[in-house]
């Protein structure tokens, strides 16, 4: 018996190391984070941290299991052979009920330390359902333009604001992107704020919540659809006629991010596995592919699809920027010796990209779209990053169309209509989704004016947890939304 209490008191010296441990280092490495974000990677697929950065999951295990361990050796130790005053010092905090309460504060300072909450609740309705529009009798262009989506890893406004020095941003200012149409204040919002998120709210007009994965969805390599209920840019074109195309560095199965994409109109999802499959010479980082062998793979790929007689759209998604550090491309100069390059780099190599596709004819008859996935997370930069009062997600869209910025503040769920808006979709009212499009003459408003916004999106909805339902066999993805007959829109 004695024994067992020994171990129990060990037991509980860890279980309170260990929480403390992992809120300091999840503080370090990630800052806070919506609860949402925690409760999506909580799913039965856990085994798709094998497919992240393998150093960040061996600073975790390092800290937050292998360093309590030692930490725990080394009190439950010193405690045992303690004498006289140390001894009952020692006792008194292995007692149960001291112990108990301890667990309760490490509890509070790990989520206090790590997880953001909306700042104030509404009451009410299922607000999702309320404020979701879907496109019903979405007009189809006659001429359709390609699309070109590419997605910089935490890319956003503030690296080329003050106080960072030099002008890291530069070369997404010169050239073509001089002239794309630009939302200087680009909000993110609730459900909105890492990779996968932030491809869906700007693909869907819809957050990302966790609330399927305990229900009847078993996400990850046990379920076969993503959000099969929504209707998001991809069914759009596929549905159009688009040939839809992924290219990423990373593994398109963390986080399900190929599962998404796939139940969503993308006949081609590229990511980790395709390129060593297709060639096992390439260089990858801890991630994946090196940015620059994506923009290589990327213009090749653009090359294929200009060949085609059908209109495309081919999405990209970066790395180079990903916290704490950055992964900088081995074609980069190393001027900084910290993040800085890998931001400096990533600008480099998109503004490289669409030259090159300018320059051989492929923009000819194309939209290109230049987007931060979210804000950047907590890294080695934070401190200039929280020096800056307003931080806004990168976008740039370079577009032939005619069509008017009707405001300068969007977030996340507009993406989606402003593009369809681009391409010539007409959208009723200028709605898709949570979203309202930045283009022509709109009647509907964007929720990034509404300072409820994140309570309202917080909240339970019952048509949220509809998306996630499994289609039926014969029944198509997503809602029928797109008209018969085209919208005569050039």
């Amino acid at each position: 018996m004695r024994w067992l209490g020994f171990l129990l008191r060990a037991a509980s010296v860890f279980l309170l190391s260990a929480q403390l441990c992992t809120a300091f280092w999840f503080r370090q490495k990630f800052g806070k984070v919506e609860i949402d974000q925690i409760l999506f990677h909580l799913q039965p697929a856990s085994h798709t941290i094998l497919y992240s950065d393998q150093l960040t999951v061996w600073s975790g295990i390092k800290n937050c299991i292998l360093g309590p361990i030692l930490y725990t050796t080394i009190l439950m130790t010193l405690f045992s052979r303690a004498r006289g005053k140390c001894r009952r010092v020692g006792d008194a905090f292995l007692a149960l009920p001291v112990q108990a309460v301890a667990q309760l504060g490490a509890a509070a300072i790990t989520i206090s330390m790590t997880l953001t909450f909306p700042a104030s609740a509404v009451a009410g309705e299922d607000w999702i359902a309320t404020l979701y529009r879907e496109p019903a009798n979405l007009g189809i262009p006659r001429h359709k333009k390609n699309l070109i989506l590419i997605y910089g890893e935490s890319l956003e406004f503030s690296y080329g604001a003050s106080p960072f020095e030099g002008d890291l941003l530069g070369p997404l200012d010169h050239g073509l992107l001089a002239r794309a149409k630009s939302f200087p204040h680009f909000r993110q919002m609730a459900g909105t704020g890492w990779t996968i998120a932030g491809m869906i709210a700007s693909q869907c007009g819809i957050p990302l919540k966790p609330l399927g994965i305990f229900g009847q969805n078993r996400f990850g390599q046990n379920a076969s659809q993503f959000l099969p209920n929504a209707l998001c840019l991809g069914d759009i074109l596929k549905r159009s006629g688009y040939r839809n195309v992924f290219l990423g560095g990373a593994s398109t199965q963390f986080a399900g991010k190929g599962l998404f994409l796939q139940t969503h109109g993308y006949e081609e999802v590229l990511g980790r596995e395709e390129w060593l499959s297709e060639d096992s010479q390439f260089a990858l980082n801890e991630w994946g592919l090196n940015d620059d062998d994506l923009f290589a793979e990327s213009l090749k790929k653009l090359a294929e699809l200009s060949r085609s007689n059908d209109p495309f759209n081919l999405t990209i998604l970066t790395i180079g920027m990903h916290p704490p550090d950055g992964i900088l491309a081995p074609s980069c100069p190393r001027d900084f010796g910290d993040l800085r390059d890998s931001v400096e780099c990533t600008a480099h190599l998109i503004d490289d990209f669409i030259e090159s596709a300018y320059a051989k004819g492929y923009l000819a008859e194309a939209d290109v779209v230049v987007l931060g996935d979210h804000l950047s997370q907590r890294n080695s930069q934070h401190e200039r990053l929280e020096a800056i009062p307003e931080r806004s997600v990168f976008n740039k869209f370079l577009t032939s169309s005619d069509l008017p910025v009707n405001r300068d503040e969007i977030d996340h769920f507009d993406v989606a209509p402003t593009i369809l808006s681009a391409l010539g979709y007409a959208l009723p009212g200028g709605q898709f989704g949570l979203g309202c499009s930045a283009l022509g003459t709109v009647s509907c408003t964007s929720l990034v004016f509404d300072p409820l916004a994140d309570a309202k999106l917080d909240r339970s909805s019952p048509f949220y947890n509809a998306l996630w339902l499994p289609i039926k066999a014969g029944q198509a993805s997503g809602p029928t939304a797109l008209s018969a007959h085209p919208s005569g829109q050039k």
